[in-house]
């Protein structure tokens, strides 16, 4: 088979990529080893107009018999032009992400690798997340194994997932005794509040009214003063600017609002797609903490999200303990960093860095019985 590669890089040439663009987005909602809504072209849209290290970022594209075969956005991440360090757009926010491809040969992935020469003449590297055992994952190290590649992987995380099952009974009763005791406890105190709304937002006309939500409810809300919200991190807000019209445009978007007599006091917002729920963000106001209206909003959304025909919640983050109460059948997926090097002078000299920089980490963090232990062995 014949293949061919170019690289476009400007707007327009993007756009005219759209439709072919997302049909090489497929998630699987059996175990989550595809690719989720944040590989979509609406993510990359937005990446390129709120991230300005993605201003120059190119695209492979792979065609055989006029049939567009695959596609690899990257850009660099050095400042200086020679001996180029790249990384996958999704590398600077992004979720479970990957190689777009319309099958995993190994021409294709190895037209991929090689075709980066063309976006970045010289390049030392090339990062991207991978996720344990996914397709994407399985043909890099092939085709590093292969192509005299080197390969470096780091910081694994695991993020949960569970099924929403048939019916909300059988959901429920898959939900942590303790959990469930909460949710009839907060409900029971709300009523004597006042009335709960919940509000849905999924329409691009919309997406100013939701994120002004979304933003005064973290301002409110223990993430705030923690430094972890949204209105601490101006590029994330600036991120989410462009993402929600775009994303909600296309249907990605879901948004909801828990409003206590017309307050808002708590939000969730996630990308739906594949029979996937992605979860983006959630949070509430700080003052109704002990009233856990997050864990109401969400028992709402997975009610509304089962009969969109939605199969699987995705939490993304880590397993934290909140998450793993919903469900006793929640399982795991690990994605990783992945960094190829290049097989010139720049590639080989980068990895003998990493290598010895990844060596004096792993030293100064071994625990002092460990190396002390070590110490005796070699003394005796």
């Amino acid at each position: 088979m014949s293949i061919d590669v170019k690289v476009v890089s400007t707007l327009q040439s993007f756009q005219a990529l759209r439709e072919p663009w997302n049909a090489l987005v497929s998630d699987r909602k059996e175990n989550l080893l595809g690719l989720d809504a944040t590989s979509t072209f609406e993510w990359f849209e937005a990446t390129l107009a709120a991230f300005d290290q993605a201003a120059d970022t190119r695209v492979l594209v792979l065609s055989s018999g006029g049939e567009l075969m695959g596609l690899m956005p990257v850009f660099s991440d050095t400042p200086q032009k020679r001996w180029p360090q790249l990384k996958a757009p999704t590398d600077l926010y992004g979720g479970r992400v990957g190689l777009l491809l319309r099958r995993f040969s190994p021409d294709l992935v190895s037209a991929l690798i090689e075709g980066l020469d063309l976006a970045y003449r010289d390049w030392s590297s090339f990062q991207i997340t991978l996720v344990v055992g996914s397709e994407s994952a399985l043909a890099i190290e092939q085709q590093c194994q292969t192509g005299g590649f080197n390969l470096a992987k780091w910081d694994q995380r695991e993020s949960p997932y569970f099924p929403l099952l048939s019916g909300a009974e059988a959901f429920q009763a898959g939900i942590s005794k303790g959990l469930r005791q909460l949710l009839r406890t907060s409900t029971n105190k709300f009523k004597a509040l006042g009335e709960l709304k919940h509000l849905q937002l999924t329409k691009e006309a919309q997406a100013t009214e939701l994120l002004d939500i979304v933003l005064d409810i973290e301002r409110k809300s223990w993430k705030h003063e923690a430094g972890s919200a949204i209105t601490n991190n101006l590029q994330q807000e600036r991120f989410y600017r462009e993402l929600f019209p775009r994303a909600m445009r296309s249907g990605l978007l879901l948004g909801q609002i828990l409003s206590l007599n017309d307050s808002p006091i708590a939000y969730n917002f996630g990308l739906q797609r594949d029979g996937v729920f992605s979860c983006l963000k959630h949070s509430h106001v700080q003052s109704m903490d002990k009233l856990s209206p997050s864990y109401l909003l969400n028992l709402a959304l997975i009610d509304h999200l089962r009969a969109s025909g939605v199969h699987t919640y995705d939490f993304m983050g880590l397993p934290d303990p909140h998450k793993l109460r919903w469900s006793n059948a929640s399982s795991t997926y690990s994605r990783y960093n992945a960094r190829i090097f290049n097989r010139n002078l720049a590639g080989r000299l980068a990895f003998h860095g990493y290598k010895i920089k990844h060596k004096l980490a792993s030293t100064v963090l071994r625990p002092k019985s460990k190396q002390q232990a070590e110490a005796r062995a070699e003394a005796e």
